[in-house]
């Protein structure tokens, strides 16, 4: 897919086509992209004007989308896909604030990728937004419908932060993993296997994550690192893909942008504080109970996954720098025996960097 713009206007003409062709069913889509028009009152411009159908071999015109006719006689019933009979293996988790548009594009491309794993589930929890957030609804509800996707939306009356939002998401969750996912992250094809396959490499695995990957394809994190001052970075963070990157291995922290956690260790050592507030160090205090529990935590790189940081506070706002500055001295007081013990797996000599600015 070479560019997805979810406005309102094009997930319906997307949805209006398959709901008008029952006989794709949950078939995989592809070698389509839409564009949003110039105003509300512009239909969708598309920049690839016909959708390829590998089930029914054809190619179908998506000029006319405004005639078809989607009452409910029209519609199809779920065929295949993710059922609500089917036992979910891993729970996926979006908190979200403000940021539907976004989010919507995260969702689409987490839902191209559930093939690889047996079965899933998407709770989705609004962190108390002020904005419209119909975009994000609209899409969960019709992926439920047209593929029988288990999804779960939650809103909280008011902004609880990240770790409140996600420990209040997880309550609900009934996977054997749980799948944490920033609205900012994007995921590829390939990118969750290796996530579920490294538990069985690494026994004492309780949390695993991938390599991030930012703008201008470079490494915004390969793994972190704590040292005993409470100071927290990314390894590699700002250098191109090499060698040193590529090698799965145990490390003190991964950003909870994409990690993938033991539910029952998660419950066990009691979720994120929520001292923490809206964000920093929350992840990095999760990964410290993990392995004081005596888990450990592992940097995948056979998995990547796209991260837009900033989209919270942006790239280096005060409001950052405040919450970073306050976190570290709280996350430094609760864990300081802890810490002198605890050396950063320091495998590297290159790309070690300030916090992440996600």
């Amino acid at each position: 897919i070479a560019h997805i713009d979810f406005g309102s206007t094009d997930i319906d003409a997307l949805f209006r086509f398959i709901e008008a062709n029952p006989g794709l069913g949950s078939t995989y889509l592809n070698q389509w992209a839409v564009q949003l028009g110039s105003s509300p009152s512009t239909p969708p411009v598309l920049t690839t004007d016909m959708i390829f159908s590998e089930k029914i071999g054809a190619c179908v015109s998506l000029k006319n989308l405004s005639s078809v006719d989607v009452s409910a006689n029209h519609c199809p019933k779920p065929a295949g896909g993710q059922t609500d009979e089917a036992a979910p293996y891993v729970s996926f988790l979006l908190p979200l604030q403000n940021n539907a548009k976004i989010a919507c594009t995260c969702v689409f491309a987490l839902f191209k990728t559930l093939t690889e794993v047996e079965g899933a589930e998407l709770i989705i929890v609004d962190d108390g937004s002020t904005v419209d957030m119909s975009p994000i609804v609209y899409l969960v509800r019709r992926l439920r419908f047209l593929f029988g996707f288990r999804t779960v939306m939650l809103r909280l009356p008011q902004t609880v932060g990240f770790g409140g939002a996600l420990n209040y998401g997880a309550g609900h969750a009934s996977g054997r993993f749980a799948c944490f996912l920033n609205a900012d992250t994007f995921v590829v094809p390939g990118w969750l296997h290796p996530l579920i396959a490294t538990f069985s490499v690494f026994q004492r695995a309780a949390v695993v994550g991938p390599l991030f990957i930012g703008h201008g394809n470079l490494i915004t994190e390969a793994g972190g690192y704590v040292y005993a001052n409470a100071q927290a970075g990314n390894f590699m963070r700002g250098v191109e893909p090499n060698y040193e990157a590529l090698y799965a291995r145990r490390v003190n922290y991964i950003s909870a942008a994409c990690i993938v956690i033991r539910i029952d260790v998660f419950r066990h050592v009691g979720g994120f504080d929520e001292m923490y507030g809206r964000g920093y160090y929350e992840d990095t205090d999760l990964a410290m109970a993990v392995q004081s529990a005596g888990w450990d935590v592992i940097y995948q790189p056979l998995s990547i996954v796209y991260h837009q940081e900033g989209s919270s506070f942006g790239s280096d706002s005060p409001l950052k720098q405040y919450y970073m500055k306050v976190n570290r001295i709280r996350y430094y007081k609760k864990w300081r025996e802890h810490l002198t013990k605890s050396v950063p797996h320091l495998t590297m000599t290159r790309g070690l960097s300030e916090p992440c600015t996600c």
